[in-house]
C-alpha cells in the first residue's frame, strides 16, 4: 500500500490537476466510483487506478472489472487519496486515463441528431452536466470551443458522471470553424438566447440541429449570435429570475429528443434499457460501445422540416424577425408583458421570461 504523498506514482497523478501538465502528458484524472466504472467499461485506455484501503468491498465490481481489463490497481492510504483527489470527501477511487476527445469530424460522424456547442462556457459543473444531459437525451456529441472550460478539469469530469466516456466530445475548436463544419454536414444552427425569436417548444428540432450555448454571465456575443440561422429561448412563466445554463441546456436537449421521437427520427427514447441505463447515447447500438479517441487506438484495452433559417413573420405583430438579433448579451434578462397571441406564450402566463443560463457562475485559473 502506498502511504507517502511523495511517492513517484502519486506525484505523477497529482500533477494532472494542472491543465498544462494534463496537456503535456495527455492524461487526466477520473474521480469516483461511477466515473471510474464507466471509464473501464467503455474500453478507454485507463493506465492505473488508485483505491483507498478499506474500500475493496464497496468498490468490488469496479476493481474486478479493472483486474479483468489488465489495469493495475494501487491501494493507497486515505491521506494519499485526499492528496490526489480534489473533493472534500473522496469516494476512495481515482483513475488515470488517456484523453478521450475526438476530432470535430468524428463528433459529426453520425450527423442526424442534436449537438450542443459550448461557447465561452466557463463553469466546470455546468459543462459537465451538459455532457451528461447530452448523453442521456441521445445527442450526437458535444463540442467545447476554444474559449470554454477544459473538458478534463476534475470538476467537469466529475459532473459528467461517466458520460464523458459514452459519446464523442470535440474540444479546442473555434466557434466559426465548428459552425462551418456543421453547416457542411447539413445541420441547422440555433443560438440559445434569452430573447430568442421563438420558444424552444415552437422551434423545429427533429432534424440535424446544433445549438450554441453561451457564457453563464454574458450569454453569446453578437458575433456568435450572427452565426446562427435562428435564436431560441426557454420560456419561464413563474417568478424565478432564471434557470442556470445546465438546466436550460437540458430542457433544450430533451425537447429535441421528444420531437425526434414523435417524428419517428429517434425511436430509442426510454427503450433498450440495460440495468437502468440506455445503451450508448440512447441509440440502438451495442451497450458500452465507445467512440472516443482512446477506443479507436490499438492496444490491449482498446474498446470495441426545421423552421426556415431566414426571416419569417412575427406572430406578435406581423413584423419580420430575423436570425441576427445582434447586440444582446446577458443570460437572465426578464421580459414583462405578454404577446397578443397565445401561441407565443407557451405556458399561458401573463408574465413570461426567457432563459438560457443566468446563474452568474464562472471559473478562473486552472478551471479554464
Amino acid at each position: 500500500m502506498i502511504t507517502s504523498i511523495h511517492n513517484k506514482r502519486v506525484a505523477r497523478a497529482v500533477r494532472l490537476k494542472k491543465r498544462a501538465m494534463r496537456e503535456k502528458d495527455r492524461l487526466f484524472l477520473v474521480e469516483g466510483g461511477q466515473g471510474v466504472t464507466e471509464a473501464v467499461a467503455s474500453g478507454a485506455r485507463v493506465q492505473e487506478i488508485f483505491a483507498s484501503a478499506g474500500t475493496e468491498e464497496r468498490l468490488e465490481s469496479v476493481l474486478k472489472a479493472a483486474e479483468l481489463a489488465g489495469i493495475p490497481v494501487r491501494p493507497v492510504s486515505p491521506e494519499v487519496m485526499a492528496h490526489i483527489t480534489s473533493t472534500v470527501t473522496p469516494q476512495g477511487v481515482v483513475a488515470v486515463s488517456e484523453f478521450v476527445d475526438v476530432p470535430l469530424s468524428d463528433a459529426l460522424e453520425q450527423g442526424n441528431g442534436v449537438l450542443p456547442v459550448l461557447v465561452e462556457v466557463r463553469d466546470p459543473g455546468n459543462a459537465g452536466t451538459i455532457v451528461r444531459s447530452a448523453d442521456a437525451s441521445g445527442a450526437d456529441g458535444v463540442v467545447f470551443t476554444t474559449s470554454s472550460v477544459d473538458v478534463y478539469n476534475q470538476k467537469t469530469v466529475r459532473a459528467t458522471a461517466g458520460s464523458l466516456f459514452h459519446l464523442p466530445v470535440a474540444r479546442d475548436v473555434g466557434v466559426e470553424e465548428a459552425v462551418s463544419a456543421l453547416r457542411d454536414r447539413g445541420f441547422a444552427i440555433l443560438a440559445a438566447d434569452p430573447e430568442g425569436a421563438r420558444s424552444v417548444y415552437e422551434a423545429d428540432l427533429h432534424t440535424p440541429t446544433a445549438v450554441l450555448f453561451g457564457n453563464e454571465a454574458r450569454g453569446l456575443s453578437a458575433t456568435a449570435l450572427g452565426l446562427a440561422d435562428d435564436t431560441v429561448r426557454v420560456p419561464i412563466s413563474g417568478r424565478a429570475e432564471s434557470l442556470n445554463l445546465a438546466a436550460a441546456a437540458t430542457l433544450v436537449l430533451f425537447e429535441a429528443a421528444r420531437q425526434r421521437a414523435a417524428a419517428g427520427t429517434m425511436t430509442n427514447v426510454d427503450r433498450g434499457r440495460r440495468g437502468g441505463r440506455l445503451p450508448y447515447g440512447g441509440h440502438h447500438r451495442p451497450a458500452r460501445r465507445c467512440r472516443t479517441a482512446a477506443c479507436r487506438q490499438p492496444g490491449p484495452r482498446a474498446g470495441a422540416d426545421r423552421h426556415p433559417g431566414g426571416r419569417e413573420e412575427d406572430r406578435r405583430g406581423g413584423r419580420e424577425v430575423g436570425p441576427g438579433r445582434a447586440g444582446r448579451v446577458g443570460l437572465a434578462r426578464g421580459r414583462s408583458g405578454r404577446s397578443g397571441s397565445p401561441s407565443d406564450d407557451v405556458a399561458g402566463s401573463d408574465r413570461e421570461r426567457s432563459v438560457v443560463g443566468g446563474d452568474g457562475s464562472g471559473a478562473s485559473g486552472d478551471e479554464r
